[in-house]
């Protein structure tokens, strides 16, 4: 049950498609805004949308480029769901630094259309920190991240956003050693009419796996509550559809949560020693029924929740020496 990187193959997008044959740590001559010279330096990451790192020659400065090729040569809907967002502004928010809705990209090999969303810098994805074992061990590291992703939850649904698809790799540890909740191609805004996605596989609240969300603030407080688990202990608290060692812990949190942690003590005699306070605050937020789920102000309240934290300054005298060592300094 040890976390492993999700990947699904309907979404895979050769980068070919973008003229990008090979990652190069050197500049690019693939052009991709003559205005502000943006190059491509490296593909992040090569999936439906492409995300690549590129470089401005006029501001001097790396980016974050998030791509959605033209689908039957229209702008992707799921561009003109995810720019709507662009304006937000919170310190554990992506900022977005520009939005394009249609840019030809050409190299030798093709030529295609696609728009794109500038976004800040960061250092890397909450994934890629949770493979590094001594976050977990860091107790009071894991309360602080948690408390600033509660705060950029409470601001998206003071403004009347449910973001809908909360997972490690949609937090970003931003260059001020902040979180920051990134990806809204899927969110869901007040004046929506319809729900867009239904979520990431062992993520998703149960009512976006079977596709019958009326109420979508509860799905962030669902998937919030898999992202604390997962943060705490290094480990998924289930896999969606799978029995683990004979226990379908799914099925089990879902349905019959007075036996959720018997479950998990049948697997593993290890998860005796959880907390009790963080027992209740867990399963308070991944309840069935997305009416009975926590809310942001009783997760505050929460006596897990008023452990002790890092102040900012303290916080970065910590990553700095987890991060100290690995690829990801």
């Amino acid at each position: 049950m040890k976390i492993t990187k999700p990947y699904n193959s309907t979404q895979k997008l050769s980068s070919s498609l973008l003229g990008i044959e090979e990652a190069s740590t050197q500049t690019s001559t693939i052009i991709l805004d003559k205005e502000e010279e943006l190059c491509i330096i490296e593909v992040i990451s090569d999936s439906r949308f492409p995300v690549l790192l590129v470089y401005s020659a006029l501001e001097k400065s790396y980016s974050i480029m998030k791509c959605f090729p033209f689908e039957a040569n229209k702008i992707s809907l799921y561009y003109k769901n995810e720019s709507r967002f662009a304006g937000i502004q919170h310190p554990n928010i992506i900022s977005v630094k520009k939005t394009v809705d249609k840019k030809l990209i050409t190299s030798q090999n093709s030529t295609i259309q696609t728009s794109y969303v500038l976004l800040e810098l960061c250092l890397c994805d909450f994934h890629d920190l949770v493979l590094i074992e001594d976050l977990a061990r860091d107790k009071k590291l894991v309360r602080t991240f948690f408390h600033q992703l509660i705060a950029g939850i409470e601001y998206l649904h003071s403004s009347g956003i449910s973001h809908m698809d909360l997972k490690l790799e949609n937090l970003l540890l931003g260059k001020d050693y902040k979180l920051k909740i990134t990806d809204f191609d899927l969110s869901y805004m007040k004046s929506d009419i319809i729900v867009a996605g239904n979520g990431t596989k062992h993520y998703r609240a149960p009512e976006l796996k079977e596709r019958c969300c009326k109420q979508t603030e509860p799905t962030d407080i669902y998937s919030a509550g898999i992202i604390l688990f997962t943060l705490w202990t290094g480990s998924m608290p289930y896999l969606e559809d799978e029995f683990i060692h004979g226990e379908n812990l799914y099925d089990t949190l879902i349905n019959h949560p007075q036996y959720y942690w018997g479950a998990l003590n049948r697997i593993d005699h290890c998860w005796r020693h959880l907390e009790e306070n963080f027992k209740e605050l867990f399963l308070s937020m991944v309840k069935k029924d997305p009416k009975e789920r926590a809310s942001i102000t009783q997760i505050k309240e929460s006596k897990w929740f008023n452990g002790p934290t890092y102040t900012q300054e303290e916080l970065k005298a910590v990553l700095d020496k987890l991060l100290e060592g690995t690829i990801l300094n």
